[in-house]
Protein backbone atom coordinates (compact mmCIF):
# COMPACT_ATOMS: atom_id res chain seq x y z
CA UNK A 1 0.00 0.00 0.00
CA UNK A 2 2.82 2.12 0.31
CA UNK A 3 4.35 1.80 -3.07
CA UNK A 4 4.47 5.02 -4.93
CA UNK A 5 3.23 3.67 -8.22
CA UNK A 6 1.11 0.49 -7.64
CA UNK A 7 -1.63 0.35 -11.26
CA UNK A 8 -0.98 -3.57 -11.47
CA UNK A 9 -4.32 -3.57 -9.22
CA UNK A 10 -6.08 -2.23 -12.57
CA UNK A 11 -5.71 -5.30 -14.19
CA UNK A 12 -3.72 -8.24 -12.56
CA UNK A 13 -3.52 -10.06 -15.74
CA UNK A 14 -1.57 -7.32 -17.99
CA UNK A 15 1.22 -7.26 -16.30
CA UNK A 16 3.55 -6.18 -18.98
CA UNK A 17 1.10 -2.64 -18.33
CA UNK A 18 2.24 -2.35 -15.23
CA UNK A 19 4.30 0.66 -14.18
CA UNK A 20 8.25 -0.71 -13.63
CA UNK A 21 7.50 -3.42 -15.74
CA UNK A 22 9.28 -4.03 -19.43
CA UNK A 23 8.33 -7.29 -21.34
CA UNK A 24 10.24 -8.30 -24.64
CA UNK A 25 6.92 -7.12 -26.69
CA UNK A 26 7.60 -3.76 -25.38
CA UNK A 27 10.86 -3.56 -26.26
CA UNK A 28 11.63 -5.06 -29.89
CA UNK A 29 9.22 -6.24 -32.76
CA UNK A 30 10.66 -10.00 -31.66
CA UNK A 31 10.18 -12.79 -33.62
CA UNK A 32 10.64 -15.34 -31.47
CA UNK A 33 7.18 -15.58 -30.27
CA UNK A 34 7.99 -17.78 -27.21
CA UNK A 35 9.49 -14.76 -25.75
CA UNK A 36 6.50 -12.58 -26.21
CA UNK A 37 5.38 -11.08 -23.16
CA UNK A 38 8.03 -12.56 -21.26
CA UNK A 39 9.37 -9.88 -18.66
CA UNK A 40 12.57 -8.70 -19.58
CA UNK A 41 13.61 -5.50 -16.68
CA UNK A 42 12.04 -4.66 -13.29
CA UNK A 43 12.45 -1.47 -11.95
CA UNK A 44 11.11 -0.34 -8.71
CA UNK A 45 13.35 2.36 -7.85
CA UNK A 46 12.03 4.95 -5.35
CA UNK A 47 8.98 3.36 -5.12
CA UNK A 48 9.08 3.37 -1.01
CA UNK A 49 9.42 -0.69 -1.39
CA UNK A 50 9.14 -2.29 2.70
CA UNK A 51 9.88 -6.14 3.43
CA UNK A 52 11.59 -8.88 2.06
CA UNK A 53 12.09 -9.29 -2.00
CA UNK A 54 9.88 -12.46 -2.59
CA UNK A 55 12.77 -15.35 -3.79
CA UNK A 56 10.53 -16.04 -6.17
CA UNK A 57 11.59 -12.87 -8.22
CA UNK A 58 14.58 -15.15 -9.39
CA UNK A 59 12.57 -17.60 -10.81
CA UNK A 60 11.81 -15.10 -13.71
CA UNK A 61 13.18 -16.98 -16.54
CA UNK A 62 14.06 -14.16 -19.06
CA UNK A 63 14.69 -11.53 -16.60
CA UNK A 64 17.86 -9.09 -17.13
CA UNK A 65 17.64 -6.44 -15.12
CA UNK A 66 16.40 -5.60 -11.78
CA UNK A 67 16.65 -2.47 -10.29
CA UNK A 68 15.19 -1.60 -7.13
CA UNK A 69 17.03 1.68 -5.57
CA UNK A 70 16.92 3.40 -3.38
CA UNK A 71 14.19 1.42 -0.97
CA UNK A 72 16.12 1.50 2.28
CA UNK A 73 13.58 -0.44 4.12
CA UNK A 74 13.66 -3.03 1.45
CA UNK A 75 15.32 -6.75 2.70
CA UNK A 76 17.62 -8.27 -0.44
CA UNK A 77 18.45 -12.13 -0.20
CA UNK A 78 20.07 -14.07 -2.62
CA UNK A 79 18.79 -17.42 -1.46
CA UNK A 80 17.41 -18.43 -5.00
CA UNK A 81 19.64 -16.29 -7.45
CA UNK A 82 21.00 -19.32 -9.30
CA UNK A 83 17.48 -19.39 -10.89
CA UNK A 84 18.54 -16.12 -11.99
CA UNK A 85 19.71 -17.52 -15.38
CA UNK A 86 20.01 -14.35 -17.36
CA UNK A 87 20.43 -11.56 -14.96
CA UNK A 88 22.96 -9.40 -16.24
CA UNK A 89 21.96 -5.91 -14.19
CA UNK A 90 21.43 -6.11 -10.32
CA UNK A 91 21.03 -2.79 -8.86
CA UNK A 92 20.17 -2.85 -4.98
CA UNK A 93 22.49 0.22 -3.84
CA UNK A 94 20.09 2.04 -0.61
CA UNK A 95 18.24 -1.52 0.32
CA UNK A 96 19.23 -3.93 3.34
CA UNK A 97 21.41 -6.55 2.27
CA UNK A 98 21.92 -9.23 5.18
CA UNK A 99 24.47 -11.16 3.44
CA UNK A 100 25.51 -11.80 -0.43
CA UNK A 101 25.77 -15.73 0.43
CA UNK A 102 24.71 -17.13 -2.99
CA UNK A 103 25.12 -14.26 -5.27
CA UNK A 104 28.07 -15.92 -6.97
CA UNK A 105 26.05 -18.21 -8.30
CA UNK A 106 24.02 -16.12 -10.49
CA UNK A 107 26.24 -16.47 -13.95
CA UNK A 108 25.54 -13.68 -16.05
CA UNK A 109 25.78 -11.02 -13.86
CA UNK A 110 27.53 -8.01 -15.61
CA UNK A 111 26.65 -4.91 -13.19
CA UNK A 112 26.37 -4.77 -9.51
CA UNK A 113 25.52 -1.95 -7.69
CA UNK A 114 25.19 -1.77 -3.84
CA UNK A 115 26.19 2.05 -3.18
CA UNK A 116 24.74 3.42 0.18
CA UNK A 117 24.07 -0.20 2.15
CA UNK A 118 25.58 0.39 5.55
CA UNK A 119 28.07 -2.44 4.66
CA UNK A 120 30.85 -3.50 7.23
CA UNK A 121 33.77 -5.91 6.88
CA UNK A 122 35.77 -7.17 4.35
CA UNK A 123 35.05 -7.16 0.71
CA UNK A 124 33.02 -10.28 0.51
CA UNK A 125 34.67 -12.98 -1.19
CA UNK A 126 31.20 -13.87 -2.82
CA UNK A 127 31.53 -10.50 -5.05
CA UNK A 128 35.12 -11.08 -5.82
CA UNK A 129 34.08 -14.57 -7.20
CA UNK A 130 32.00 -12.94 -10.12
CA UNK A 131 34.06 -12.66 -12.61
CA UNK A 132 31.54 -11.92 -15.66
CA UNK A 133 31.21 -8.31 -13.73
CA UNK A 134 31.63 -5.42 -15.52
CA UNK A 135 30.90 -2.72 -13.66
CA UNK A 136 31.20 -2.91 -9.35
CA UNK A 137 29.48 -0.20 -8.06
CA UNK A 138 29.42 -0.09 -3.96
CA UNK A 139 30.32 3.60 -3.43
CA UNK A 140 29.98 5.40 0.72
CA UNK A 141 29.59 1.68 2.70
CA UNK A 142 31.91 0.93 5.50
CA UNK A 143 34.17 -1.52 4.07
CA UNK A 144 37.51 -2.18 5.88
CA UNK A 145 40.58 -4.01 5.69
CA UNK A 146 42.68 -3.86 2.65
CA UNK A 147 41.38 -4.65 -1.08
CA UNK A 148 41.72 -8.48 -1.83
CA UNK A 149 44.32 -9.90 -3.61
CA UNK A 150 41.46 -11.64 -5.20
CA UNK A 151 40.13 -8.41 -7.42
CA UNK A 152 42.50 -8.98 -9.66
CA UNK A 153 40.51 -12.16 -11.00
CA UNK A 154 37.34 -9.69 -12.13
CA UNK A 155 39.32 -9.20 -15.30
CA UNK A 156 36.02 -8.08 -17.49
CA UNK A 157 35.55 -5.33 -15.30
CA UNK A 158 35.65 -1.52 -17.05
CA UNK A 159 34.36 0.61 -14.07
CA UNK A 160 35.39 -0.44 -10.31
CA UNK A 161 33.87 2.50 -7.74
CA UNK A 162 34.39 1.88 -4.05
CA UNK A 163 34.47 5.45 -3.17
CA UNK A 164 34.35 6.09 0.69
CA UNK A 165 34.30 3.51 2.41
CA UNK A 166 37.27 2.66 5.09
CA UNK A 167 39.39 0.10 3.42
CA UNK A 168 43.56 0.72 4.44
CA UNK A 169 46.73 -0.59 3.33
CA UNK A 170 48.32 -0.59 -0.29
CA UNK A 171 46.91 -1.09 -3.28
CA UNK A 172 47.30 -5.14 -4.42
CA UNK A 173 49.22 -5.69 -6.83
CA UNK A 174 46.70 -7.86 -8.58
CA UNK A 175 44.67 -4.60 -9.53
CA UNK A 176 47.23 -4.70 -12.64
CA UNK A 177 45.54 -7.33 -14.10
CA UNK A 178 42.16 -5.06 -14.78
CA UNK A 179 43.03 -4.17 -17.97
CA UNK A 180 40.00 -3.48 -19.51
CA UNK A 181 38.84 -0.68 -16.88
CA UNK A 182 38.35 2.82 -17.72
CA UNK A 183 37.30 4.01 -14.40
CA UNK A 184 39.22 3.35 -11.06
CA UNK A 185 37.46 5.28 -8.11
CA UNK A 186 39.26 4.24 -4.43
CA UNK A 187 38.91 7.72 -3.44
CA UNK A 188 38.21 8.85 0.32
CA UNK A 189 39.63 5.72 1.85
CA UNK A 190 42.27 5.52 4.00
CA UNK A 191 44.47 3.32 1.31
CA UNK A 192 48.46 4.74 1.67
CA UNK A 193 51.75 3.26 0.48
CA UNK A 194 53.69 3.74 -2.91
CA UNK A 195 52.38 3.19 -6.06
CA UNK A 196 54.59 1.80 -8.91
CA UNK A 197 53.78 2.62 -12.45
CA UNK A 198 53.52 -0.35 -12.99
CA UNK A 199 50.14 -1.10 -11.39
CA UNK A 200 48.56 0.99 -14.31
CA UNK A 201 50.63 0.75 -17.07
CA UNK A 202 48.67 -1.67 -19.04
CA UNK A 203 45.59 -0.61 -18.49
CA UNK A 204 45.19 1.05 -21.38
CA UNK A 205 41.53 2.06 -21.58
CA UNK A 206 41.37 3.93 -18.30
CA UNK A 207 39.71 7.19 -18.59
CA UNK A 208 39.71 8.10 -14.79
CA UNK A 209 41.57 7.73 -11.52
CA UNK A 210 40.60 8.74 -8.44
CA UNK A 211 42.49 7.99 -5.71
CA UNK A 212 42.13 11.46 -3.28
CA UNK A 213 41.77 11.61 0.14
CA UNK A 214 39.81 14.55 1.80
CA UNK A 215 41.37 17.84 3.13
CA UNK A 216 41.54 17.47 6.86
CA UNK A 217 40.88 13.48 6.40
CA UNK A 218 40.14 11.65 9.84
CA UNK A 219 40.62 8.66 8.47
CA UNK A 220 44.05 8.80 7.97
CA UNK A 221 46.46 7.03 5.20
CA UNK A 222 47.60 8.51 2.05
CA UNK A 223 49.83 7.59 -0.97
CA UNK A 224 53.08 9.04 -0.21
CA UNK A 225 56.51 8.52 -2.02
CA UNK A 226 56.65 9.86 -5.68
CA UNK A 227 54.12 10.78 -8.00
CA UNK A 228 53.15 8.32 -10.38
CA UNK A 229 54.16 8.88 -13.81
CA UNK A 230 51.15 7.77 -15.63
CA UNK A 231 53.00 7.59 -18.58
CA UNK A 232 51.39 4.78 -21.18
CA UNK A 233 47.62 5.62 -20.65
CA UNK A 234 46.39 6.89 -23.77
CA UNK A 235 42.80 7.29 -23.02
CA UNK A 236 43.62 9.36 -19.53
CA UNK A 237 41.56 12.78 -18.74
CA UNK A 238 40.75 12.51 -15.20
CA UNK A 239 43.02 12.53 -12.63
CA UNK A 240 42.61 13.15 -8.99
CA UNK A 241 45.28 12.51 -6.39
CA UNK A 242 44.94 15.74 -3.92
CA UNK A 243 45.14 15.61 -0.65
CA UNK A 244 48.04 12.44 -0.59
CA UNK A 245 51.36 12.74 0.61
CA UNK A 246 52.88 12.38 -2.65
CA UNK A 247 56.30 13.96 -2.96
CA UNK A 248 59.28 15.09 -4.75
CA UNK A 249 59.32 16.70 -8.36
CA UNK A 250 56.76 16.12 -11.11
CA UNK A 251 58.17 13.97 -13.82
CA UNK A 252 58.39 15.31 -16.99
CA UNK A 253 56.98 12.13 -18.52
CA UNK A 254 53.60 12.41 -16.13
CA UNK A 255 50.65 11.95 -18.33
CA UNK A 256 53.19 11.59 -21.51
CA UNK A 257 50.77 9.52 -23.24
CA UNK A 258 47.20 11.30 -22.51
CA UNK A 259 45.19 13.39 -24.94
CA UNK A 260 47.01 16.36 -25.46
CA UNK A 261 43.68 18.25 -28.05
CA UNK A 262 41.45 16.73 -25.49
CA UNK A 263 39.77 18.59 -22.18
CA UNK A 264 42.37 17.11 -19.57
CA UNK A 265 41.97 17.34 -15.75
CA UNK A 266 44.71 16.66 -13.37
CA UNK A 267 44.44 17.65 -9.36
CA UNK A 268 47.26 17.46 -7.36
CA UNK A 269 46.64 19.89 -4.95
CA UNK A 270 47.79 19.42 -1.16
CA UNK A 271 51.08 16.84 -1.55
CA UNK A 272 54.22 17.57 -1.35
CA UNK A 273 55.45 18.06 -4.35
CA UNK A 274 58.99 20.31 -5.01
CA UNK A 275 60.46 21.94 -7.71
CA UNK A 276 58.89 23.41 -11.10
CA UNK A 277 56.09 22.29 -13.28
CA UNK A 278 57.66 20.37 -16.19
CA UNK A 279 57.65 22.51 -19.21
CA UNK A 280 56.97 18.78 -21.36
CA UNK A 281 52.62 19.73 -20.04
CA UNK A 282 53.15 22.65 -23.12
CA UNK A 283 52.17 20.34 -24.82
CA UNK A 284 48.66 19.90 -24.01
CA UNK A 285 45.81 22.21 -25.63
CA UNK A 286 43.09 22.02 -22.78
CA UNK A 287 44.34 21.17 -19.72
CA UNK A 288 43.08 21.81 -16.25
CA UNK A 289 45.57 21.53 -13.86
CA UNK A 290 44.97 21.96 -10.16
CA UNK A 291 48.64 22.25 -7.83
CA UNK A 292 47.67 24.96 -5.07
CA UNK A 293 49.30 23.30 -1.62
CA UNK A 294 52.44 21.83 -3.30
CA UNK A 295 56.38 23.69 -2.90
CA UNK A 296 55.79 24.24 -6.60
CA UNK A 297 58.84 27.01 -6.95
CA UNK A 298 58.99 27.97 -10.90
CA UNK A 299 56.16 27.81 -14.18
CA UNK A 300 57.25 28.20 -17.57
CA UNK A 301 56.16 31.60 -19.15
CA UNK A 302 54.93 29.71 -22.06
CA UNK A 303 52.03 28.79 -19.58
CA UNK A 304 50.42 32.27 -19.72
CA UNK A 305 49.27 31.86 -23.54
CA UNK A 306 47.54 28.54 -22.94
CA UNK A 307 44.09 30.73 -23.40
CA UNK A 308 42.68 27.57 -23.41
CA UNK A 309 43.66 25.95 -20.10
CA UNK A 310 42.00 25.81 -16.88
CA UNK A 311 38.37 26.33 -18.52
CA UNK A 312 39.58 29.62 -20.33
CA UNK A 313 40.60 31.20 -17.07
CA UNK A 314 44.09 31.62 -18.45
CA UNK A 315 42.80 34.05 -20.90
CA UNK A 316 41.48 36.59 -18.51
CA UNK A 317 44.23 36.23 -15.36
CA UNK A 318 47.23 34.79 -17.18
CA UNK A 319 49.31 32.66 -15.36
CA UNK A 320 47.71 33.71 -12.02
CA UNK A 321 45.07 31.16 -13.43
CA UNK A 322 46.92 28.28 -12.46
CA UNK A 323 48.81 29.50 -9.83
CA UNK A 324 49.09 32.89 -8.03
CA UNK A 325 52.91 33.95 -7.90
CA UNK A 326 55.69 33.50 -5.17
CA UNK A 327 54.30 36.55 -2.69
CA UNK A 328 50.59 36.47 -2.77
CA UNK A 329 47.81 34.28 -2.26
CA UNK A 330 44.25 33.48 -2.71
CA UNK A 331 41.72 30.60 -1.01
CA UNK A 332 42.06 28.50 -3.72
CA UNK A 333 45.52 29.26 -4.52
CA UNK A 334 44.72 30.43 -7.90
CA UNK A 335 42.93 32.95 -9.72
CA UNK A 336 39.53 32.63 -10.55
CA UNK A 337 36.58 34.67 -12.03
CA UNK A 338 35.38 35.25 -8.20
CA UNK A 339 38.74 36.25 -6.58
CA UNK A 340 41.89 37.33 -7.45
CA UNK A 341 45.27 36.66 -5.97
CA UNK A 342 46.24 39.15 -3.38
CA UNK A 343 49.87 40.37 -1.97
CA UNK A 344 51.04 38.71 1.14
CA UNK A 345 53.69 40.74 3.36
CA UNK A 346 55.01 37.34 4.52
CA UNK A 347 56.21 36.39 1.16
CA UNK A 348 55.36 32.67 0.62
CA UNK A 349 58.51 30.90 -0.87
CA UNK A 350 56.39 28.98 -3.43
CA UNK A 351 53.56 29.34 -6.10
CA UNK A 352 49.85 28.36 -5.21
CA UNK A 353 49.69 29.47 -1.68
CA UNK A 354 46.32 29.46 -0.18
CA UNK A 355 46.56 31.11 3.39
CA UNK A 356 48.35 34.81 4.40
CA UNK A 357 49.46 34.62 7.81
CA UNK A 358 49.25 39.29 7.18
CA UNK A 359 46.06 39.02 6.18
CA UNK A 360 43.28 39.16 8.77
CA UNK A 361 40.62 36.60 6.58
CA UNK A 362 42.92 34.14 5.95
CA UNK A 363 42.81 31.70 8.57
CA UNK A 364 38.85 32.31 9.28
CA UNK A 365 38.77 31.75 5.60
CA UNK A 366 40.99 28.29 6.30
CA UNK A 367 38.96 27.11 9.10
CA UNK A 368 35.67 27.71 6.71
CA UNK A 369 37.28 25.42 4.11
CA UNK A 370 38.24 22.51 6.68
CA UNK A 371 34.79 23.14 7.71
CA UNK A 372 33.18 22.67 4.46
CA UNK A 373 34.99 19.50 3.85
CA UNK A 374 34.03 17.97 7.03
CA UNK A 375 30.77 18.76 7.34
CA UNK A 376 30.69 17.28 3.23
CA UNK A 377 29.57 20.55 1.88
CA UNK A 378 29.70 18.79 -1.94
CA UNK A 379 26.71 16.98 -0.21
CA UNK A 380 24.95 20.50 1.01
CA UNK A 381 21.40 21.17 -0.06
CA UNK A 382 22.69 25.13 -0.30
CA UNK A 383 26.35 26.17 -0.72
CA UNK A 384 26.29 29.26 -2.46
CA UNK A 385 29.26 31.30 -2.67
CA UNK A 386 31.20 28.75 -0.20
CA UNK A 387 34.95 28.38 -1.67
CA UNK A 388 34.24 30.29 -4.32
CA UNK A 389 35.37 33.61 -3.14
CA UNK A 390 36.91 35.25 -0.80
CA UNK A 391 34.15 37.51 0.49
CA UNK A 392 32.62 34.85 3.07
CA UNK A 393 30.24 37.34 4.37
CA UNK A 394 28.12 36.50 1.39
CA UNK A 395 28.45 32.77 1.73
CA UNK A 396 24.90 31.05 2.24
CA UNK A 397 24.75 30.98 6.28
CA UNK A 398 27.34 33.34 6.98
CA UNK A 399 26.37 36.64 9.17
CA UNK A 400 29.10 39.13 9.89
CA UNK A 401 29.20 41.98 11.77
CA UNK A 402 27.85 44.72 9.83
CA UNK A 403 30.62 47.16 11.72
CA UNK A 404 33.58 45.01 11.91
CA UNK A 405 33.29 42.34 8.47
CA UNK A 406 36.40 40.36 9.64
CA UNK A 407 33.68 38.95 12.95
CA UNK A 408 31.23 36.45 11.56
CA UNK A 409 28.13 36.54 14.33
CA UNK A 410 26.03 34.10 13.09
CA UNK A 411 26.29 30.12 11.20
CA UNK A 412 22.84 29.59 10.23
CA UNK A 413 22.65 25.78 8.17
CA UNK A 414 19.77 24.09 9.49
CA UNK A 415 18.88 21.13 7.56
CA UNK A 416 21.23 21.46 4.78
CA UNK A 417 22.33 18.19 5.03
CA UNK A 418 25.39 18.61 6.66
CA UNK A 419 27.10 15.38 8.28
CA UNK A 420 30.48 14.95 9.53
CA UNK A 421 32.46 15.21 12.32
CA UNK A 422 33.03 18.70 13.79
CA UNK A 423 36.56 19.95 14.57
CA UNK A 424 37.39 20.37 18.02
CA UNK A 425 39.88 23.55 16.77
CA UNK A 426 36.52 25.41 15.32
CA UNK A 427 35.28 27.33 17.77
CA UNK A 428 38.45 28.73 17.91
CA UNK A 429 38.04 30.13 14.71
CA UNK A 430 34.75 32.02 15.24
CA UNK A 431 35.21 33.66 19.00
CA UNK A 432 32.76 36.43 17.86
CA UNK A 433 29.86 33.94 17.33
CA UNK A 434 26.93 34.62 18.69
CA UNK A 435 24.78 32.49 17.26
CA UNK A 436 24.95 28.65 15.99
CA UNK A 437 22.48 26.70 14.19
CA UNK A 438 23.21 22.61 12.56
CA UNK A 439 19.82 21.56 13.48
CA UNK A 440 18.32 18.81 11.43
CA UNK A 441 21.18 17.53 9.87
CA UNK A 442 23.32 14.31 10.84
CA UNK A 443 26.54 15.21 12.72
CA UNK A 444 29.16 13.73 15.47
CA UNK A 445 29.16 16.34 17.18
CA UNK A 446 31.06 17.50 20.61
CA UNK A 447 31.02 20.62 23.04
CA UNK A 448 34.82 20.07 23.56
CA UNK A 449 36.66 23.45 23.04
CA UNK A 450 32.94 25.50 22.77
CA UNK A 451 34.30 27.58 25.63
CA UNK A 452 36.34 29.63 23.15
CA UNK A 453 33.58 31.07 21.51
CA UNK A 454 32.79 33.20 24.42
CA UNK A 455 29.60 35.27 22.54
CA UNK A 456 27.65 32.58 22.07
CA UNK A 457 24.40 33.18 22.61
CA UNK A 458 21.70 30.62 20.63
CA UNK A 459 23.00 27.05 20.26
CA UNK A 460 20.58 24.99 18.39
CA UNK A 461 21.25 21.08 17.69
CA UNK A 462 17.73 19.67 17.65
CA UNK A 463 17.68 16.46 15.65
CA UNK A 464 21.39 16.08 14.59
CA UNK A 465 22.31 12.72 16.21
CA UNK A 466 23.64 13.92 19.74
CA UNK A 467 24.53 10.89 22.04
CA UNK A 468 26.79 12.62 24.85
CA UNK A 469 27.10 15.64 27.38
CA UNK A 470 30.39 15.50 27.41
CA UNK A 471 32.34 18.97 27.41
CA UNK A 472 28.91 20.67 27.60
CA UNK A 473 30.15 22.70 31.05
CA UNK A 474 31.85 24.88 28.51
CA UNK A 475 29.28 26.91 27.76
CA UNK A 476 29.69 28.24 31.37
CA UNK A 477 31.97 30.52 29.33
CA UNK A 478 29.64 31.93 27.04
CA UNK A 479 26.70 34.14 27.05
CA UNK A 480 24.44 31.09 26.12
CA UNK A 481 20.79 31.82 26.54
CA UNK A 482 18.93 29.51 24.22
CA UNK A 483 20.08 25.95 24.30
CA UNK A 484 18.21 23.65 21.84
CA UNK A 485 18.73 19.70 22.07
CA UNK A 486 15.25 18.61 21.10
CA UNK A 487 15.36 14.98 18.94
CA UNK A 488 18.16 13.92 19.60
CA UNK A 489 19.81 9.97 21.62
CA UNK A 490 20.66 11.65 24.93
CA UNK A 491 20.31 8.69 27.69
CA UNK A 492 22.59 9.68 30.40
CA UNK A 493 21.07 12.02 33.75
CA UNK A 494 21.47 15.45 32.68
CA UNK A 495 24.77 16.94 34.09
CA UNK A 496 24.99 18.88 37.37
CA UNK A 497 27.23 21.67 35.44
CA UNK A 498 24.27 22.08 32.94
CA UNK A 499 22.39 23.98 36.49
CA UNK A 500 24.94 25.94 36.54
CA UNK A 501 24.77 27.69 33.22
CA UNK A 502 23.14 31.17 35.01
CA UNK A 503 22.46 33.05 31.78
CA UNK A 504 20.48 30.34 30.44
CA UNK A 505 16.62 31.23 29.71
CA UNK A 506 15.64 28.57 27.02
CA UNK A 507 16.39 25.37 27.08
CA UNK A 508 14.99 21.94 25.12
CA UNK A 509 15.64 18.60 25.82
CA UNK A 510 12.43 16.58 24.80
CA UNK A 511 12.50 13.68 22.61
CA UNK A 512 15.64 12.06 24.03
CA UNK A 513 16.23 9.25 26.30
CA UNK A 514 17.62 11.20 29.16
CA UNK A 515 17.32 8.99 32.81
CA UNK A 516 17.21 10.89 36.32
CA UNK A 517 15.12 13.06 37.44
CA UNK A 518 15.30 16.96 36.97
CA UNK A 519 16.59 18.97 40.17
CA UNK A 520 15.11 21.43 42.00
CA UNK A 521 17.23 24.59 40.94
CA UNK A 522 17.02 24.14 37.55
CA UNK A 523 16.76 27.72 36.09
Amino acid sequence: DGWNEEDFRDDPNAFCQWSGISCYSDLTDNSNKELQNEIVSINLSDNGLVGTLPQDIWDLPHLLKLDLRNNPDLTVEFSQIQNALKLEHLMISNTIIPSFNNLSKVKSLTELHITDCALEGNIPQEILKITTLQGLYSNFNNFKGPIPTEIGKLTALTELFLHENKLSGNLPSQISNLTNLQILALSLNSLSGQISDNIFSNMKSLEILALQQAPSDTKGGGFEGPLPTLAQLPMLTEVYLQNNNFNGPINPNFMFSAPKDETVTIDIRDNQLTGPIPQSLDSFQRLNIYLAGNKINDMPGEFCQKTYWMSGDVADNDCDAILCPIGQWSTTGRATQDESCRTCGESSLYFGATQCLDDPDSAILSALKSFYTDMGGNQWTRSDGWLNNADFCSWYGIICDDNSPHNIVQILLSDNRLSGTLNQDFYGHFNKLQALDLSNNFLQFNFYGIDQATELMYLNLESIGLNSWNDIGGLTSTKIRKLYLTSNRLKEPIPDILYDITTLVELTISHNSITGNIKQNIG
